[in-house]
């Protein structure tokens, strides 16, 4: 896996610009992941996910994603998903949610609080060997164990996949009750220890986390402009959002004229931005109401610019 990549990264940052600026697991993800858990820092993340294996205790609600948790209780993290969910997550993203492990199969939107990337287990074609005839790798009480490798190496070994030339390490095993039980026992104050700071730990970015959510909800209604009941405006002046997504940005302002083609609003989801543009029937018209924000989410539909007739110049 590649800890703390690239891509998780900009996907964070793609969120801030659309869906939400602040939050106590902003800008960076890991180190929320660190705080939350009474950990002094990201190393010692990444030395929890290293030390321990991920037993899966289920597959499936998505694409065979599976969901599990860390065999070794004293490296059971937690954290709170992100709220709103990401509306996009890369494929191979490696994060917590509550007191579960995630691996994400796919690009898709998500929640879980990634901390890295690994090879995805999803393979819609089949076309590497480790699958079989199904195309998702992983069962229930798989035991998951990662290795650390840089950008660089990644890449190769994602393009390898891709081509269905990665051989995957897996080695039968039994998972052991009795030796498991013995081996919770012998680390119990170790285990106790760890949770009553991470307890600690979680209630400060909880009460953290409740006051920046406050803030950015009030932020939210405030910025917008007021506008008659949309059922007194003629459709032919509302501009439509065309899809479910975020709103990016905002391209116009109030009291400004219009031109065919011109870009009003470009949405975001799944890693796409969306130009909302002006048809040729609505060039000259004029901006009467911008009635959404950055960070918005809309579904086809919503309105979220109110246009308007010019006024006719008074004769001299």
């Amino acid at each position: 896996m590649v800890f703390d990549d690239k891509v998780n990264r900009a996907s964070v940052e793609r969120y801030m610009h659309t869906q939400r600026p602040t939050a106590s697991y902003l800008p960076d993800p890991i180190e929320f992941i660190a705080r939350s858990n009474g950990l002094q820092n990201k190393q010692q993340v990444l030395d929890k996910v290293l030390s321990t294996r991920i037993l899966v205790v289920g597959v499936g609600f998505w694409s065979g994603t599976p969901i599990g948790f860390p065999v070794d209780p004293r490296c059971r993290l937690m954290v709170p998903k992100f709220n709103p969910s990401r509306t996009f997550s890369p494929a191979g993203g490696l994060g917590i949610g509550g007191c579960f492990f995630c691996c994400d199969p796919t690009d898709a939107p998500g929640g879980y609080v990634n901390f890295g990337r690994t090879l995805p287990g999803w393979d819609k074609f089949c076309v590497n060997k480790s699958f079989g005839d199904r195309p998702w790798l992983f069962d229930n009480f798989d035991q998951l164990s990662f290795y650390v490798v840089d950008e660089d190496e990644f890449e190769g070994i994602y393009s390898r996949f891709q081509a269905g030339k990665y051989q995957f390490d897996i080695t039968q095993t039994e998972f052991d009750v009795d030796e498991y039980t013995r081996f919770c026992e012998s680390v119990a104050d170790e285990t106790a220890e760890f949770r009553a700071r991470q307890e600690e730990a979680t209630a400060v970015e909880t009460a953290k986390e409740k006051r920046i959510f406050d803030q950015w909800q009030s932020e939210q209604k405030v910025e917008r402009d007021s506008v008659p009941s949309l059922e007194d405006i003629d459709d032919t002046l509302k501009i439509e959002a065309t899809m479910h997504a975020s709103v990016y940005k905002i391209k116009v302002q109030k009291g400004e004229t219009i031109r065919e083609g011109h870009v009003l609003v470009i949405l975001e989801a799944m890693k796409m931005e969306i130009n909302i543009r002006v048809s040729a029937a609505q060039a000259g018209l004029v901006v009467e109401s911008v009635i959404v924000a950055p960070c918005d989410i809309v579904k086809p539909g919503d309105v979220v610019i109110v246009l308007s007739r010019p006024v006719e110049a008074e004769p001299r």
